[in-house]
Formats: C-alpha cells, structure tokens, sequence
C-alpha cells in the first residue's frame, strides 16, 4: 500500500517473479513486474517513474499500469510506457475507496523511482508535445492560468497560435 506523497520510493524488479499481468491498451506486457495499491480519493492521481535530480534511479524502460477490480479479475484503467524519454506518467480521475493496483513493469529488470501523488496540473506554458493530462471529461471546468507563459510555436499540432497557452489532453475511454 502507498500513501500519496512528492516523495520518490524506490523499488526495484530485479529477481520479481514473472506473472501474467492482464493487457491493458495495447501496450506490450512484458518483463517482471512490482505492483503497488492507493487507495481513490475522488481527485486525480498522479504515478511517475519520470523523476530527476540527484534521486534518478530508473535505470531501465518503465511501463506503469493502473488496475481496479480484484487479483485474478482485474480491469485496466490505463497505462503508458514512455511519456518521458523510457519512463512513465499516468494521470487518471479516481474514485473515492476504490482500491487501485499499480503495477511497475518494463523491457527488463531494473530499478526504479515511483511517485503516487495527487495531480496538479501546471500552470505555466507547456508545448503541445509536453501537455498536461490526461484530463479526462467530467462536466468540471479546469482551471488554469496563462500568467508567466510564454509564446509556443504549435508545429506538430498543426494549429495558429499567435498568443501563450497552458496545453492539456483529453482521454475518451469507451463504455464497454
């Protein structure tokens, strides 16, 4: 179990037993993994492995990926494999006491740093490539501010912008 916090736990997959972590998107699901549970509030989560400094001790390509539901029945929630360079960033929205299980897994064994905290999206200009997220649709309005932003050259989004800009994500997932 974790508790949210800005700070890093370390953990490592080396010498982890394979198992059979269920697919979730259509990541490639391999390597052994670490899983970890935090337990939803209501808001949304954040769980990296991207962290710097003096701490880094990712040492190998990390995929995270967020489960519901109980072992042997679980359900994916999602999952990314490198938003950052080979490491990983989820932002999801929880539930409040819906249990959810993060699993650390990746291309090989290795160690790794973790934060689990609660999201807070930046309010300075981030490039469309760099955009904070996902937010998902919720009917909330999403506050943010253009204050200390700079001008971004849009590029690959393929839109004008003539203005500083604070950039988000939306997800959609299905009903199914």
């Amino acid at each position: 179990p974790l508790e949210l916090s800005t700070e890093i736990v370390f953990g490592t997959t080396v010498d982890a037993l394979p198992d059979d972590t269920p697919m979730c998107s259509s990541l490639d699901q391999y390597g052994p993994g670490v899983w970890y549970t935090v337990v939803g509030t209501g808001d949304r989560f954040e769980a990296t492995t991207c962290n710097s400094g003096d701490e880094t001790v990712t040492n190998f390509d990390t995929i995270i990926s967020v489960f519901t539901g109980h072992c042997g029945e679980l359900n994916c929630t999602l999952a990314d494999d490198n938003f950052c360079g080979f490491q990983s960033k989820l932002v999801w929205l929880t539930e409040p006491g819906v249990t959810y299980y993060i699993v650390i897994h990746g291309d090989r064994e290795g160690d790794f740093g973790l934060v689990v905290n609660k999201f807070t999206p930046s309010t300075t200009n981030d490039v469309c490539a760099g955009a904070q997220g996902p937010v998902f649709p919720t009917g909330d309005t999403i506050a943010g501010s253009t204050v200390g932003s700079s001008f971004d050259e849009v590029g690959e989004c393929g839109v004008s912008n003539t203005s500083p800009g604070v950039w988000f994500f939306v997800v959609v997932r299905s009903n199914k």
